[in-house]
């Protein structure tokens, strides 16, 4: 069938790798935002960070790459367990393995490094990824997205598509929509977050005569949808989960980008994002209580944090509003808040 109804079915162990795609260029905002996807996204068995080595002339740039902050950041995700692995770019030697593995065909080197295709967007550090992931399935997001998870039950994800339909390769992350979505076939592969297959998508390039003379030439993405043949790329899903994407603008400003992630993890959307892949502006919230109170902390006891709000509402009339600003506090007082 191409097409399958939205239906929460109970919770699997989990059995996927969360692999985050990100860049050099990427250093002084990769700590909140693997943060804020292993805290957001369904926890796999292992969560992978994979590093594109590029430094200079990004697709899409928005600010200059910082080698040094970006290893003492992701340094830090490791030390403190917010990671099981940081997977550097590929060598020489590792990406003729992954050529031929994946391809069939070792690289001549004459033609670039043949890590990035033609346009620039990287494509050996994703299948250096996929060659380390210990399980099949792989949930493969890029670092910049921004995730809304309603619950747990509902954000599941649905793993009985690839057990009812032995065709199914991937199933895309939805984008905000205000009622989940019937699970449709025909799309093409969303490549900025996706739960992928590694056996079957291995399966579609060893079936193709084509590959020489592709690889490197057009995204890898895009080559997929080109000779994906019988395999199908799924879409839909419950609209207690889904991604928003940031645009240049926005990531050019690491305060903004910060802002919208805890904007777009909470919940808080403009009517119009509905719909839209990309960030469309900043909700407006107007609080229409006549007396605001704002309390700014950071690493605050829960106990004092209780005592501050206990006493606003004592000692002040009901119609007041407060709000509760957590300047980057640890994660258990950002978890005690919420």
């Amino acid at each position: 069938p191409n097409q399958w109804c939205c239906i929460a079915k109970t919770s699997n162990p989990p059995h996927h790798t969360l692999m985050i795609k990100n860049c050099l260029m990427e250093h002084a905002t990769i700590e909140q935002r693997v943060h804020h996807l292993v805290e957001t996204l369904p926890c796999g068995t292992t969560t992978l960070l994979v590093v594109d080595g590029k430094k200079e002339d990004f697709d899409h740039q928005y600010d200059q790459s910082d080698e040094g902050a970006f290893r003492e950041v992701t340094q830090r995700l490791l030390q403190e367990q917010w990671i099981d692995q940081l997977l550097e770019a590929p060598t020489r030697d590792e990406i003729c393995d992954i050529h031929k593995e994946w391809f069939g065909f070792v690289p001549e080197f004459s033609r670039g490094a043949w890590t990035h295709d033609d346009v620039g967007v990287q494509y050996a550090s994703t299948f250096h990824g996929f060659n380390h992931c210990e399980t099949d399935f792989v949930l493969q997001v890029d670092s910049d997205l921004m995730v809304f998870r309603g619950d747990q039950r509902s954000g599941m994800l649905p793993f009985f598509l690839f057990d009812e339909d032995p065709l199914a390769l991937t199933w895309a992350l939805p984008i905000a929509n205000k009622e989940s979505r019937p699970y449709t076939t025909g799309h093409r592969l969303e490549v900025r977050g996706c739960l992928i297959s590694i056996s079957k998508l291995k399966s579609v390039f060893q079936s193709s005569l084509r590959l020489p003379e592709l690889v490197g030439r057009i995204h890898w993405y895009r080559l997929v949808d080109e000779i994906i043949g019988d395999y199908k790329s799924y879409r839909g899903g419950h609209h207690n989960l889904f991604f928003v994407h940031p645009p240049n603008e926005i990531k050019k400003n690491v305060d903004q980008s910060l802002l919208a992630i805890d904007a777009v993890q909470s919940g808080r959307l403009r009517p119009k994002q509905y719909g839209s892949v990309d960030w469309v502006g900043w909700p407006t919230e107007q609080r229409d209580e006549p007396i605001i109170i704002v309390v700014c902390g950071r690493n605050v006891a829960a106990g004092r944090m209780v005592r501050c709000i206990d006493s606003i509402r004592r000692n002040l009339v009901d119609d007041v509003g407060l709000v509760v600003i957590d300047d980057s506090s640890s994660r258990q007082t950002a978890e005690f808040l919420h």
